[in-house]
């Protein structure tokens, strides 16, 4: 007969529930955890601590990032809460990638597209990458760091004839700038970029972003008004306000839609006590 194994089956004492939140914790501590959940176990200031980008520098870019999702919603016409999912979106990506991996720009242009999929608001995917183009060589008129290279179609930018106008007359002239063909290399290699990233957030994240959209705060606000009976017609909105300018940081990733929305409407009976 043949011989029995010495290798026994391990069995596990105690409850099997308790067993399996141990697990977890020590894989979301490792970082192996990749399921989108409503609540993450542990919140890392810096997704890879082998990498050295200080949490003031993620900070920075994060702001960067989520500046650049609201400039491109506000251009593309979209609801507030497209903005708040795309930011949401941003957010969670970067708490398990690295900022040193992937670019902010790449991030929220596809965190838009994938936002106004999410939201059921259909969006060309050409719309949204001109808009980037555009807001990509507004902010170079900004900085203007290289004036003597000279690109096609963002020749504005670089120009050394530039130096010398003022904001309001570079903005000016950027309008009669032409969006670039569909047809060149430029918007075939922003497309390429758009699509590779989108896939990549999507696998980051689990495929998992059906709750999102019921996941921001803004939908409480009426309801605390409601329930605090409060008729300052002005309070709803500045509530409102506080609301988007929180999409900005990470509190999504750190705090549930209801001690956020209390935040704001606290911080919105502050400004309009006097009233």
């Amino acid at each position: 007969p043949p011989k029995k194994s010495k290798t026994a089956p391990i069995m596990r004492s105690g409850s099997s529930d308790v067993t399996d939140g141990a697990e977890d914790n020590a894989a979301a501590a490792t970082g192996s955890i990749t399921t989108v959940d409503r609540k993450l176990v542990v919140v890392l200031e810096n997704p890879d601590e082998s990498l050295s980008v200080s949490p003031s520098v993620e900070r920075l870019h994060r702001l960067h990032g989520t500046s650049l999702i609201l400039s491109g919603a506000t251009l593309l016409k979209l609801k507030a809460s497209t903005f708040a999912t795309a930011c949401t979106i941003f957010h969670r990506f970067y708490h398990q990638a690295s900022l040193e991996k992937y670019d902010v720009w790449s991030t929220a242009l596809a965190c838009v597209i994938l936002a106004s999929k999410t939201e059921e608001e259909p969006i060309v995917i050409r719309h949204v990458v001109l808009v980037f183009a555009h807001l990509y060589r507004k902010r170079r008129l900004v900085l203007c760091q290289d004036p003597t290279q000279i690109i096609e179609n963002q020749a504005v930018a670089c120009s050394s004839k530039t130096k010398s106008l003022s904001l309001a007359e570079k903005e000016e002239l950027l309008r009669h700038v032409k969006p670039m063909s569909i047809l060149g290399p430029a918007y075939q290699e922003w497309r390429n970029v758009a699509t590779k990233m989108e896939s990549i957030l999507l696998r980051q994240l689990g495929f998992t972003l059906y709750w999102i959209p019921d996941s921001h705060p803004h939908k409480f606000i009426l309801y605390f008004v409601k329930v605090l009976e409060i008729d300052n017609a002005d309070f709803a909105q500045t509530a409102w306000n506080w609301c988007n300018d929180s999409c900005r940081l990470d509190l999504c990733v750190r705090y549930e839609p209801e001690l956020i929305v209390r935040t704001s409407g606290t911080l919105a009976i502050y400004e309009n006590c006097d009233s």
